[in-house]
């Protein structure tokens, strides 16, 4: 690590009291440590994989596979490439397989663009179309949200640099607290941070996050010197460096899931790799000292996955189907705009329809928003519900949805009922969903999820024929070559529309079966 890094951690005071830390004071008979939340890191040269559980319930699943590491949070000098002014975007290379996408509403910060010519004396400013930008113009950018399948990342000038404590926000000079603290925390809070700014004569901002709850002046104050220590990295490389080039790089998904992942509520962490234990140990002897004692290493002949439910429960995420308690389920279907999901009553009972919707509705609504964060899935989302007559009833969903959604780490709205009963989420999309991660679209049916059945092939492949032969002249014999479905049904239920078609063309037509030919494949010659 960097030696910035080290010094910060060193820096970092030890918040046990009387010599003990967090973990000692949870800890059971047998050396595992009691508490609610889990961090399991399964650990393999080929892939990491980091799962939080709750309550022994799996709540979210990240992935690392080799170089396919997240990549939100660096920063890079990058180069316009393309301005897109139908799209309000600008393309950017920042050296990574495909161009970036940044949007020209957030190119708001003038100190940003001036940061990448060396122009830190600049006054910062706010700027609606920004009609300087060109291309290959250099920019100062920061990754918001990794690449997907179709898309490369998006950036943004907002540049915020991440720590235990604090996001450290150059361009900004607000500081502002996690709105998921109570108000006594935020005020307390907001006042550590503003002096620890105040001290070092600093013009910037910072955001205060969830996980400071409980932080010291000392903790904020070493957070924001490592976080200090970083940017002024950043600004001594930028004026010389040349577009495309990585300025700053975030921590790799394991230490970050450490940092990130383990809150107040994590008690218990366990991982599977000795030498992987000995590297957390020693970042939280110095970063995280509460939690040093909380990680043990997983021993005996059962994987970790399996040992904790998980592998069965990462199975039932990448489902279409989620059972809800009362014998409904949810059905999860995912387009390139948005996800949809449609409440079904299934085996449910009540003694009328409008109790029947009105539970089954209540318990997707307590379901849904951790479906959302286990497969991880962002942007839009509409939900169907089962439709109910009563604003009363309404009004309990949205209560519902909105209350198990207060876990979430990432920001979630929900609109009201519309007048056709669905209720529009909308949570912020960081990294591919966990679907797109691990599966890949279907060969067979295109994504589509569906496949022509053997009939209505058939009567394609008949249309055909007739396209192309209907006018040709000779009399040669036609190979059809079509899948085994396909033929079983030439010969039998459609053996009279091909002997038909046969005549019309005055050609023998043979059908010969492929086994390697999908439903709706054929060829003609």
């Amino acid at each position: 690590m960097a030696d910035s890094e080290e010094q910060h951690r060193a820096n970092s005071p030890d918040t046990a009291r009387d010599g003990e830390t967090r973990a000692d004071v949870l800890a059971t008979a047998d050396g595992t440590v009691a508490g609610d939340d889990q961090l399991l890191i399964e650990v393999n040269p080929f892939e990491t994989r980091i799962a939080v559980l709750g309550g022994g319930e799996l709540r979210e699943l990240h992935l690392a596979r080799g170089d396919c590491d997240s990549l939100v949070g660096n920063v890079y000098v990058g180069e316009v490439q393309r301005i897109a002014p139908g799209l309000q975007a600008a393309f950017l290379d920042v050296g990574l397989p495909r161009l970036g996408l940044l949007r020209l509403n957030d190119l708001g910060i003038a100190a940003a663009r001036d940061a990448a010519l060396g122009r830190w004396q600049q006054a910062r400013g706010q700027t609606s179309a920004d009609a300087d930008l060109q291309q290959g113009q250099r920019l100062l950018v920061q990754v918001a949200k990794d690449a997907t399948r179709s898309k490369g990342v998006r950036l943004t000038t907002n540049i915020g640099i991440a720590g235990r404590q604090l996001v450290l926000a150059p361009f900004d000079s607000a500081v502002s607290v996690s709105r998921r603290l109570d108000d006594e925390a935020r005020t307390r809070l907001k006042e550590l941070a503003a002096a620890a700014l105040g001290r070092r004569d600093r013009d910037c901002g910072c955001i205060v996050r969830t996980a400071a709850q409980d932080a010291s002046e000392a903790q904020i104050d070493a957070d924001l010197g490592f976080l200090l220590r970083r940017w002024n990295d950043i600004r001594r490389q930028c004026p010389a460096a040349a577009a495309p080039a990585l300025l700053h790089q975030e921590m790799p998904t394991l230490l970050r899931a450490v940092r990130d992942l383990a809150g107040q509520a994590v008690h218990n962490i366990v991982v599977d790799d000795a030498p992987t234990l000995q590297r957390l140990q020693s970042a939280a002897t110095r970063w995280l000292p509460e939690l040093s004692g909380a990680m043990r290493c997983h021993q005996g002949p059962v994987p970790l996955f399996d040992a904790f439910g998980v592998e069965p429960a990462i199975a039932r995420a990448l489902s279409r189907s989620t059972p809800l308690p009362g014998g409904g389920y949810l059905l999860i279907e995912h387009t390139e705009a948005m996800t949809t999901i449609d409440v079904n009553s299934g085996a449910s009972a009540a003694p009328s329809m409008e109790d029947m919707a009105f539970e089954t509705n209540r318990q997707a609504a307590a379901v849904i928003p951790a479906q959302l964060r286990l497969r991880n899935i962002g942007g839009i989302v509409v939900v169907d519900f089962i439709d109910m007559d009563e604003a009363a009833h309404q009004d309990e969903v949205l209560r519902v949805l909105r209350s198990a959604a207060a876990a979430d780490r990432t920001p979630f709205r929900a609109s009201g009922f519309s007048p056709l009963g669905l209720v529009e989420i909308s949570r912020r999309r960081r990294r591919e969903s966990l679907l797109g991660q691990v599966c890949e679209r279907c060969p067979t049916c295109a994504g589509r999820g569906c496949l022509k059945t053997p009939q209505s092939v058939c009567y394609d492949l008949f249309r055909s024929l007739h396209r192309r032969y209907a006018d040709a002249s000779g009399s040669d014999p036609l190979e059809l070559r079509v899948a085994e479905a396909v033929a079983a049904h030439l010969h039998g239920e459609e053996a009279r529309h091909l002997e038909t078609i046969s005549r019309a063309l005055g050609r023998t037509i043979r059908v010969q079966a492929d086994a390697d030919y999908r439903v709706d494949q054929f060829d003609l010659a």
